[in-house]
């Protein structure tokens, strides 16, 4: 120290300190120990060298350490943050997260997500406070302690996982006394209601995933929380019993029909008999065998298509397959003339069939035709007869045989009767006898016997008189009782009003009944008389049959029969002379 100079001594303290806990402070700020003197100026000395001036380094800054405290949830994966209060506002913060006082690599941030790692550990941050030429300041937050999460294994779900079904879960092992809770989701969204360790599934789960969460709780444990691994849910799919198509019988084909089945279903098959597997019978269709007889025979159809559950639907009750009757083809016997009967044979059948019949003309069944006889009408003229024979018995497949086709069926000869003939000609019917005035029975009776009618002039004189107009107040018998007669014996009268309606009906082969006025050769002039027309010759000539005794039977030319019609109104009572019968 020189004389006369005051000495400026400043003692700058710096002190740095580590402060645990959030209400931990800074040591004091150190002062100067030396003050300058105030009021003592002194005298220059001349003779000395100049004082040089003396300037002071500048005192360093102590930081006021502030507090850091930490916000959050304490649990795996939750974030908890660094609060730091009551620092100055130029001072710089910095943290580093320490687990169990070690620092945690790449945690420098004031938040921290707490990781499994952290599980049981003791989580702090360590907060620097820096100022420019200033020591830094570190102050520690009070540790928090993150809980260990219970642990438990991954619950695995049982059950058919099919729309209807219910599915189990099955937790799996959790530390004893663990508190379970469930929650079954639907692609992840928790489902409304599904809280137990079971679920029924709906439509609404059908092609959808379902999982099912389990919550574990236990004191002085985090929840546990584990999800079972998704399952598929398949729809249901809409299926039918199938049916059989086919004629159950041996050797017959069967074919499954599966129904009303989901849209795009693919099929496979198996028929069965009597509920068993049968070996290689996998397609649609089924040959039935000798093996199948007396049995049940039935099909099991199953359907596929993605997203669906598969479904396996068999017929409701099988067939039974009947036993083999035994049969013959059928035949006749008779001819085939037109009012005959064809007598009809079965055959040697299984003993004790019962036989149904039916006759057919040129393939078309006769309505009336179903006995095992047939007499043969004049509708079946020209065509040929078949006669089909159905068998049947208890515990056997009905039967069906056909007989073989009949020639066709022709007019019987043509036969002449006489109105004198002595077997009626002296026979009284109505006013007169038949002998002198029966010839229109007598015609028309033979007319109706080419129709296969086995009919007599006194058959049909009786006929006329009770039906029609013979006998009853003139004698003999006009167009009328014709008429009359024909229906009767269940054959037509159609009238001819000319000659070439005249000439086709003979060319068909009909019978014609005519009243005549002539010619001589078949009537005397004055008279009228009946006669019966059949045949067309070649040369265009049609055959007279005279029912009078001593008359001649011949060929007369139909233009001449036409001229010589009979002009009497009693014969025309009807509208016509001549009448085409059958």
């Amino acid at each position: 120290m020189r004389a006369g100079s005051v000495a400026l001594c400043t003692v700058a303290l710096t002190l740095s300190a580590l402060v645990t806990g959030p209400t931990a402070q800074a040591l004091d700020e150190p002062q100067p120990s030396v003050s300058p003197s105030v009021g003592v100026t002194p005298e220059p000395d001349p003779t000395s060298s100049p004082v040089p001036t003396v300037t002071s380094e500048p005192e360093p800054h102590a930081i006021v350490p502030g507090a850091v405290t930490l916000e959050g949830p304490a649990a795996t994966g939750q974030t908890i943050r660094a609060v730091a209060a009551g620092w100055e506002p130029d001072v710089t913060l910095t943290f580093q997260w320490l687990r169990d006082g070690v620092p945690v690599e790449g945690a420098t941030s004031a938040t921290y997500t707490i990781t499994a790692a952290d599980a049981g550990a003791k989580l702090s941050v360590l907060v620097t406070g820096a100022h420019e030429g200033s020591e830094p300041v570190q102050v520690k937050s009070v540790p928090l302690t993150v809980p260990v999460q219970l642990p438990g294994a991954m619950p695995t779900i049982t059950g058919t996982a099919v729309q209807g079904s219910t599915l189990t879960a099955v937790p799996g092992a959790w530390p004893a006394g663990s508190t379970l809770s469930y929650q079954w989701l639907r692609n992840g969204a928790e489902i409304s209601g599904a809280t137990r360790p079971t679920y029924l599934l709906t439509s609404d789960d059908g092609g959808q995933n379902v999982s099912v969460r389990i919550t574990g709780a236990l004191a002085g444990y985090l929840e546990g929380v584990k999800t079972s691994a998704p399952v598929s849910v398949l729809r249901l799919m809409t299926t039918s019993a199938p049916t059989l198509a086919g004629t159950v019988k041996l050797g017959s084909v069967l074919t499954a029909q599966p129904g009303a089945w989901t849209s795009g279903t693919a099929f496979t098959y198996q028929w069965l008999r009597d509920g068993a597997p049968i070996a290689g019978a996998t397609r649609s269709s089924y040959t039935v065998g000798a093996a199948d007889v007396t049995k049940s025979v039935a099909v099991r159809v199953s359907g596929t298509k993605a997203g669906y559950a598969a479904a396996t639907r068999a017929s409701i009750r099988g067939v039974i397959v009947p036993r083999v009757l035994k049969t013959a083809a059928p035949s006749y016997a008779g001819q085939t003339v037109l009012g005959e009967a064809l007598l009809g044979r079965t055959g040697v059948w299984t003993a004790g069939t019962s036989f149904r019949y039916q006759w057919y003309r040129n393939g078309i069944a006769i309505p009336t035709a179903t006995g095992l006889n047939y007499k043969m009408v004049s509708a079946d003229l020209g065509k040929r007869l078949i006669l089909r024979v159905s068998g049947s018995k208890a515990g056997y497949a009905p039967e069906t045989r056909l007989s073989g086709g009949s020639a066709a069926i022709r007019r019987p000869a043509p036969v002449v009767w006489r109105q004198n003939d002595p077997r009626w000609a002296n026979i009284r019917v109505g006013i007169r006898l038949i002998g002198p005035s029966g010839c229109v029975p007598t015609a028309t009776a033979m007319a109706l016997w080419s129709e296969g009618i086995k009919t007599t002039p006194y058959g049909v004189a009786l006929t006329m008189n009770r039906l029609g107009d013979y006998n009853r107040t003139v004698s003999g018998a006009g167009s009328r009782s014709i008429v009359a007669a024909a229906k009767y014996y269940g054959v037509k009268a159609t009238p001819i009003t000319n000659v070439a309606a005249l000439r086709a009906s003979l060319k068909a082969g009909h019978s014609v009944v005519a009243l005549m006025r002539g010619p001589a050769s078949i009537t005397w002039p004055g008279t009228t008389h009946a006669i019966t027309l059949s045949g067309f010759s070649s040369s265009g000539a049609t055959y007279v049959r005279n029912p009078y005794a001593g008359t001649v039977n011949d060929w007369y030319h139909p233009d001449t029969l036409w001229f010589y019609q009979s002009l009497d109104p009693f014969d025309r009572n009807a509208g016509a002379v001549f009448w085409q019968i059958g």
